[in-house]
Order: structure tokens, then sequence, then C-alpha cells
């Protein structure tokens, strides 16, 4: 397929080279020249989500479903809706070479949804930052997925090629340069000192003590603190309407600290009417989690108390339990797994009755923070 232009061609342009200051066009007006015809790439986008939504296991909902629906529409604008059947290797390699211009936060602009590709992309020339491979690559994922599907309805599609986005992720930066950094103990001093808004404190120090996800602690329902045998403890799960649970491994129990119980955690459940763990949390972005505020609030939060490093956010309190695990003796991968959620290759139901909660519990109970001071700054 040829992707060379015309000499007439119309070209939308789109910022211009640093050294030469030569314009540069990133969309050609008509790229795909192939004779090609058939259903076309809007057609197979509606029939790929018709097919995920039909059943929950499959269904995309809130920001992947948003994600994917961004990565389409981008697509669809940068060939300009062309048949499936034109769509080959050249084509995405043209369109990721395009999408790497992107300006780094333009995803997080309120109308990112409503500008075009060629707008974004002719406002990108004095971007400082553009994304990353990481980003890159998630748009290459949703549109590989798609045409895996479209593989396996060549007919309907008349998609007869190979998948263009198949194999073509890039490097990302290492992990050691990226990944979130626990909390000194003197940063944990300085935040449970201080006075963080309303519930953010209590869902500070349920993080500590759990290393739950913010919104698995954010969406916790008051009937999730429950008691068993003489043991309380959190059900992360997706009983109650609005609650999300990221993968198979996120359903579990955790016993409750005895730190957290000491400040009070069960004397507040029971305070409360029937609903929310934290009932003045309110849903927000895209997705309407209940942590969307919570995220910025933290952030605030935690600058106005001087922590202010880099790598360091909520997440860094859940990095904080699973060093405290890790350091422990006699606490094995599997067992740290069965606290925070994670996927480490085991049996997940040894832990689900009886004695595997007693279990955890001395597990949880091997979370120790030497030097951190509470007294004062419970809830």
């Amino acid at each position: 397929m040829s992707l060379d232009k015309g000499p007439a061609e119309e070209e939308v342009w789109c910022g211009a080279d640093r050294v030469t200051l030569n314009r540069i066009a990133h969309i050609p007006k008509d790229m795909i020249t192939s004779s090609a015809t058939g259903p076309k790439f809007s057609d197979a986008v509606a029939g790929y989500f018709a097919a995920k939504q039909r059943h929950p296991d499959t269904a995309l909902i809130g920001q992947s479903e948003h994600l994917y629906r961004i990565t389409f529409r981008l697509f669809e604008q940068f060939a300009r809706d062309p048949p499936v059947a034109a769509i080959d290797r050249d084509v995405a390699d043209a369109f990721l070479e395009a999408i790497k211009k992107l300006p780094a936060n333009w995803g997080k602009s309120t109308n990112a949804r409503e500008k075009t590709l060629a707008e974004v992309l002719e406002q990108s020339g004095n971007a400082e930052k553009f994304i990353s491979n990481k980003t890159v690559n998630r748009h290459i994922s949703a549109l590989s997925s798609l045409f895996k599907w479209l593989q396996r309805n060549r007919a309907k599609f008349n998609f007869k090629g190979d998948n263009p986005f198949l194999n073509q992720s890039r490097d990302e930066a290492s992990t050691g340069a990226t990944r979130w950094l626990p909390y000194t103990i003197e940063e944990l001093n300085r935040l449970f000192a201080g006075e963080p808004p309303s519930e953010l404190r209590w869902i500070m120090f349920v993080a500590l003590f759990t290393g739950m996800r913010l919104n698995e602690i954010c969406q916790l329902h008051k009937d999730d603190v429950r008691r068993e045998e003489g043991i309380w403890y959190l059900n992360v799960g997706n009983e109650y309407e609005g609650q999300r649970i990221k993968s198979e491994a996120g359903f579990r129990r955790i016993p409750i600290h005895s730190e957290l119980l000491k400040a009070g955690l069960v004397d507040y459940q029971k305070s409360l009417a029937n609903g929310q763990l934290w009932p003045g949390l309110k849903p927000g972005g895209p997705d309407r989690k209940l942590s969307w505020y919570v995220t910025r609030q933290f952030t605030t939060y935690r600058r106005k108390v001087g922590i202010t490093r880099a790598r360091v956010n909520f997440h860094s309190l859940r990095k904080n339990v699973l060093t405290c695990l890790d350091n422990a003796d006699s606490v094995s991968q599997a067992d740290v797994a069965a606290i925070v959620g994670h996927e480490r290759g085991f049996t997940f139901g040894r832990y689900s009755e009886g004695n595997g909660l007693r279990a955890l519990q001395q597990i949880v109970e091997r979370v120790k923070y030497t030097g951190l001071r509470l007294s004062g700054s419970d809830p």
C-alpha cells in the first residue's frame, strides 16, 4: 500500500523541526491510496465494543474504556476512517510515528476528547515533553486488541491481513527509574502529625497498615468491616454498587491490624448509618472513582507538610507495607501477595476460610514501623 503524497495533496501541518524550523506534516490528506473496500475502521470499533460489553467478564469499564475510545478516535482521525482491509503495517507505523509528537500531558486536559488529533499536533510544536514510550505502548495495546478481535471476525469485516500492531511495543524506562518509593519514618511522622482533610487521615492510616490500594480503601462499604471467629477484617470485594476490583487476586480478606483497632476503626464503623465507610467521599473523573478527589487532596496535603521529593505519592504507603513484609522473617512472597492482592502463582483459596484468616492476622501484625509516632495523631 502506498503512503506517498500526490503533488497537490493537502496536509495538516503540526509544529516545526526544532533545528531547521521547517514545518512538519504529520497527516497526509489521502494517506491511504489502496482500492480496498468494505467495512470501515469505525464499523470495526463499534463491533468490538458491542462484543466486549456483552459479557461482564470481558467488558471494558471506567478508565480502561475511556482510554481505548481515545486511542480508536485518534487512529480513526489520523487514517480518515479507512476500510479495515486497507490498514496494514505501514499505516500502523505512520500512526505511531505521529502520536510520538503528542504533548506529555495532553490527555489530562478537560477538553482532550473534543480536540482532533490534528488540532493537538498542531499545538505541539512548542511542547517541552512528549508522551512516553509507556503511553505509546498503551495505544499499541488497545489497537492490537482490536485487530486481534478482527482476526477472529475476518469474514464479517473483510480483514485478510495480519495484526499490524503486533510486536510494536517500544522500549520503556527501567522500573528502577520510575517505581514509587516508600516513605521514611520521618516523613510518616510528618504525615500523621498534621491535620489532613476530613476522612483522609483514616484512609492514610488504613493504607499504612493494610497495603490496600487507594481506590480499594475509598470504595469500602460499612459492611465490609466484618468479624469472624473473633477476628475483625476488611472484606475487599465487589458486593456493593460501584465497587471494582483490579484482578482476581484483588478479592481478599485482610485482618485489621491492632493499631487500627486501637485507634477505633471498629467503633467508627459502628457509628455509621448503612452505606459507604467514608460517606464524605464523592466520585470524580472519567470513571467516577471515589478516589479521584482523594488523590488530589493527599498530594496537596503531602506538599503542605513538606514532603516534596520525587517518586512518592499515596501508593508509597502501600510500598511501606510491602517493605515491612518483605523484610520480616518467615513471611513468604505468597503470604505477602495474599495481603496486598498481588498475583504470585499461588492458590489464593488457601486463605479463604477458617484458620487461614488467623494465619493472615499473624502476617498483618508483622507490619511494624520503628520510630513511628501515632499518639495524638490517631483519627
